[in-house]
């Protein structure tokens, strides 16, 4: 069961939001506590580790999250490697309107170690505050719907 999960609907087919969403290096995009990502190689597959600088209140924290499944354009599954807290987050991305748009889910399981079992329910209820959030900037950058318009 998962922790925590969301999900939003992007005015965008599923090939698009996959594309984007999936790349690890475009995380710091949508999820504002990710300071910046750097993948260790070049190719996106199945094992491929990335290094993720987190915020965490006044500190920042680096994270190496693993691509453990790559099923485009219908879902990915990320895990952490290291630390007391380890998450895997599954984003599934389902067509709707005849593939004009998309439902994007994302399922955070969270597993504790040691000392991460005195912080799961922070965790835990912190996950359920960050997740629709940065769906919603998800969003935001994909859908240009949700885009200000400005005037002059």
């Amino acid at each position: 069961m998962a922790t925590s999960n969301a999900s939003i609907e992007i005015a965008r087919r599923p090939e698009d939001v996959y594309a984007f969403a999936v790349d690890p290096l475009n995380h710091p995009k949508w999820d504002p506590s990710a300071v910046s990502a750097q993948r260790e190689n070049p190719a996106l597959e199945v094992g491929t580790k990335t290094r993720v600088v987190h915020k965490m209140g006044p500190f920042k924290a680096p994270f190496i999250e693993e691509v453990v499944e790559l099923d485009a354009p219908r879902a990915f599954t990320t895990r952490g490697t290291s630390g007391p807290l380890v998450g895997v987050a599954r984003c599934t991305i389902e067509p709707l309107n005849n593939g004009q748009r998309s439902r994007v889910t994302i399922a955070l399981d969270i597993e504790a170690r040691g000392v991460g079992k005195l912080l799961f329910p922070l965790a835990r209820r912190n996950a359920r505050k960050v997740l629709p959030k940065n769906l919603a900037v998800l969003k935001t950058v994909l859908d240009p719907a949700t885009v200000p318009v400005r005037s002059s």
